[in-house]
């Protein structure tokens, strides 16, 4: 059996990147091979149009994705093997079958409970891995979905097989955020174009590493007011005085300067900021580093091991993730999570 899981980036990249590893891991979970496609222009009208109609008419190409992001070769593509294997059409996994019905437990952001009301009898949809047909996709899904199944609820009722929900289990044995930390780079590796230069890399064994994120919503915003970012590094940087380094991402140039002002002043801590090549987003709002930026940003912001100070847009959670199977793979102890603080999800004009 298989399924497809659809990327695309730069642009867009958080929603995209977890669409593709959430796609990873449900195979995993329900032992199918995982086969990827490229999310273009036509796959975007054909299965992500509901979504955001206007993101298809500027999709990025692969030749775009290929500038920042190397795919691993183990994930054989969609378009060869259907050839080599005569793989019938995909079809669309149900909602109810990665989701959890209307209750305590309930796995659905408010636009998703709009747009997925439940129906009576949708319960039938629940044991996706005891589904037969042999090419599937599973819906899309943008965030970390799979956080849910830490919940043996979920498990239970999501999961028919005893084994799957084993492998379920441990998956997430080491959190949410370490799972798809792990999915990114068994998926991908970042190309020299947008790999971290080695000099600007910290030594977290002698230093205490923050990495922030200060994303904003609108054109109109400067950066200016760095209120909820001061506010939050002094939460995370309590007790800290020198030996630390803060390493800053934002889309704002007003930001990065007055942060790493701020930082240097109050807290004598070391500011890194990835050099950035100038891009322009699907909107304006996502500022002068989109795109290519971006991916330079997160490469060397997530080699932050102690402290994460952003949003719960999806770019945010790509960092934390990043930065928390980094801190798991090189040996941290996994009872020690990582420092975090949330940034509100709009700033407030100054």
């Amino acid at each position: 059996k298989f399924s497809v899981a659809y990327y695309s980036c730069p642009n867009q990249a958080g929603n995209r990147i977890h669409h593709f590893l959430n796609g990873v891991g449900w195979s995993v979970i329900t032992n199918r091979t995982v086969l990827w496609k490229y999310y273009t222009k036509d796959v975007c009208l054909d299965i992500g149009r509901a979504h955001a109609p206007e993101i298809c008419d500027q999709a990025n190409t692969k030749k775009d994705c290929d500038e920042v992001l190397t795919l691993a070769d183990w994930i054989p593509s969609h378009d060869e093997w259907t050839k080599l294997l005569n793989l019938p059409e995909v079809k669309l996994v149900p909602y109810w079958s990665t989701h959890m019905p209307p209750g305590e437990v309930d796995t659905r952001k408010e636009f998703s409970r709009l747009r997925h009301p439940w129906h009576e009898g949708d319960e039938k949809f629940a044991g996706v891995d005891k589904n037969e047909t042999r090419l599937v996709r599973f819906g899309q899904m943008h965030s970390r979905e799979m956080r849910f199944f830490k919940n043996e609820e979920c498990r239970n009722y999501l999961l028919h097989k005893e084994e799957s929900r084993i492998v379920a289990e441990a998956l997430l044995e080491h959190g949410a955020a370490a799972l798809y930390g792990r999915l990114f780079h068994t998926s991908w590796s970042f190309t020299p174009a947008v790999a971290p230069p080695q000099q600007l890399i910290q030594d977290t064994k002698t230093t205490f590493t923050v990495s922030l994120h200060s994303r904003h919503h609108s054109a109109k915003d400067t950066g200016s007011n760095i209120e909820p970012e001061v506010k939050c590094l002094e939460e995370v940087l309590k007790g800290i005085d020198g030996n630390c380094a803060v390493y800053v991402m934002s889309d704002r140039k007003d930001t990065l300067a007055q942060v790493s002002k701020y930082v240097k002043k109050k807290h004598r801590c070391k500011t890194v900021v990835a050099p950035h090549a100038e891009g322009k987003g699907l909107h304006e709002e996502h500022g002068p580093f989109a795109g290519i930026g971006f991916f330079q940003d997160l490469a060397l912001a997530s080699q932050g091991r102690h402290a994460f100070v952003g949003h719960s847009r999806s770019s945010s959670l790509l960092l934390e993730e990043l930065m928390d199977y980094g801190r798991i793979r090189e040996g941290g102890r996994s009872d020690l999570k990582l420092l975090k603080c949330e940034l509100p999800s709009k700033h407030k004009a100054k």
